[in-house]
């Protein structure tokens, strides 16, 4: 017998084992078209994670960020290459993994540019350092690399010492 999927088994009610939203992922090509619809589902899902709009919106930059980076240096601007986006509730908060197949730099490339050196497009890994709470870049024994971003409830994107 098939079961009514009244108002509690929606996506935004559905849950883990562990009490979790069911986490999210999507597979889409690298063409910057898609990234409206990553704003939209971004948005959508940390709303339902219980985050302002305040917060909604560093969560939605720092994955459009994230996004151009892969499409511009991972693949080179080239739109066929595939991109995974995984979103998910963590404790306290949201995580947004990214996977790609691209190229890969050292991490040490990432770290924050000298002052009196700002270049044109040198600072996205900054804005997402700045807009989130976990930065995490790990390339890929296999190729590729994997990007996971973390902001929690009531943060400012900010590390405090406890």
């Amino acid at each position: 017998m098939a079961q009514s999927r009244g108002r509690e088994a929606g996506p935004s009610r559905v849950k883990t084992a562990c009490g979790a939203r069911a986490p999210l992922e999507l597979r889409f090509a690298s063409c910057p078209e898609y990234l409206s619809l990553l704003r939209h589902t971004a948005r959508w899902y940390a709303k339902r994670c219980g985050f302002d709009d305040k917060e909604c919106g560093r969560i939605v930059l720092a994955l459009v960020e994230a996004v151009t980076n892969i499409i511009r240096h991972a693949y080179d601007g080239d739109e066929n290459q595939l991109i995974t986006l995984r979103i998910g509730e963590c404790a306290g908060g949201i995580e947004l993994e990214l996977l790609d197949q691209g190229k890969t730099v050292p991490p040490c490339a990432l770290e924050k540019p000298p002052r009196g050196k700002l270049e044109p497009g040198g600072l996205g890994v900054q804005m997402m350092k700045t807009c989130m709470d976990h930065f995490q870049y790990e390339p890929q024994p296999g190729g590729g690399t994997r990007l996971v971003l973390r902001k929690l409830k009531g943060r400012d994107g900010q590390e405090t010492s406890p």
